[in-house]
C-alpha cells in the first residue's frame, strides 16, 4: 500500500497509509480548522499572583457538563513576540466525582489553550477518530537516570500533545502520579521528539516549580 506524508500542527512529518488520509485525516483537518475559529472566542484564564508565566483556566464544558481546571505554564517570552511560546499544561477533570489528571505540551506557535471536552457524537463527526501518536523523550533535570523516558503522546485538534494515560489503548504503563513523584524532587521537565525530523525543536525545558507550588496551595487531582 502506498504511503503518504502528512504534516500536522507542531510536527513536520508522519506517515500513514493513503486510505487513512481519505478518511480520518480529512476529518482531522476539519477539526483543526474548526479549532482555529473557536480560538477566536477563548475563555479568559486568570493569572496566578507572583507567577507571570502561569495561568489558571476553570469552567464547565457545556456539552458534557464536565468541570475542568487547567494550569498553563508558558516559557518566558519577550514583549514584542508575536508567536505563542511553548506551553506545559496540567489539567484536572471531575468525571462523575472521579478526578482525571492529564498533561499537555506544545512546542510553540499554538495559541489555542481551550479545554477539549470528552468525545460526543455530532452530525459532522459521528464517530470517535483514531488518535495520531508521537513518542516524546521525557527527561528530569538533575535526576540520576541517564536515559530519558520515551512515552507515547496523542496529537489533538488544537495542535497540543497529550500524555496517553495508561489504559487499554495506551502503550504507557506508568501513571502521571509516578512522574509527579519525580518532579517533586527534580522540578525541571525536558520534552523533545524521540524521533526528530528536520525542523523539529531540539527540546524544551520547563521549570515546573510554579506549577508544583500552585498545586500545593490549591490542590487539584490529588497525586
Amino acid at each position: 500500500m502506498p504511503r503518504v506524508e502528512i504534516r500536522p500542527a507542531n510536527r513536520l512529518r508522519i506517515t500513514r497509509p493513503a486510505t487513512w488520509r481519505s478518511a480520518n485525516w480529512i476529518v482531522l483537518l476539519f477539526l483543526i480548522a474548526d479549532g482555529a475559529l473557536l480560538a477566536q472566542d477563548l475563555p479568559t484564564p486568570q493569572p496566578i499572583p507572583g507567577e507571570p508565566n502561569l495561568l489558571r483556566l476553570e469552567g464547565v464544558e457545556p456539552e458534557t457538563h464536565v468541570h475542568y481546571i487547567r494550569l498553563l505554564l508558558s516559557q518566558p517570552t519577550t514583549a514584542d513576540s508575536t508567536t505563542a511560546p511553548p506551553r506545559l499544561t496540567f489539567e484536572c477533570l471531575d468525571k462523575e466525582g472521579k478526578p482525571d489528571f492529564k498533561w499537555y505540551v506544545s512546542f510553540g506557535g499554538i495559541a489555542d489553550y481551550r479545554f477539549l471536552g470528552p468525545f460526543h457524537p455530532t452530525p459532522g463527526v459521528p464517530y470517535h477518530l483514531d488518535e495520531t501518536d508521537f513518542d516524546l523523550k521525557m527527561g528530569f533535570e538533575g535526576a540520576p537516570l541517564k536515559k530519558p523516558y520515551i512515552r507515547s503522546w496523542a496529537l489533538l485538534p488544537t495542535g497540543e500533545l497529550r500524555f496517553r494515560n495508561p489504559g487499554f489503548h495506551s502503550p504507557n504503563l506508568e501513571t502521571l502520579s509516578f512522574f509527579m513523584g519525580i518532579l517533586k524532587y527534580y522540578p525541571g521537565l525536558r520534552l523533545a521528539y524521540a524521533n526528530s525530523a528536520k525542523g523539529d525543536p531540539s527540546g524544551v525545558l520547563f521549570h515546573t516549580e510554579p506549577l508544583l507550588k500552585e498545586l500545593k496551595n490549591n490542590p487539584m487531582c490529588p497525586q
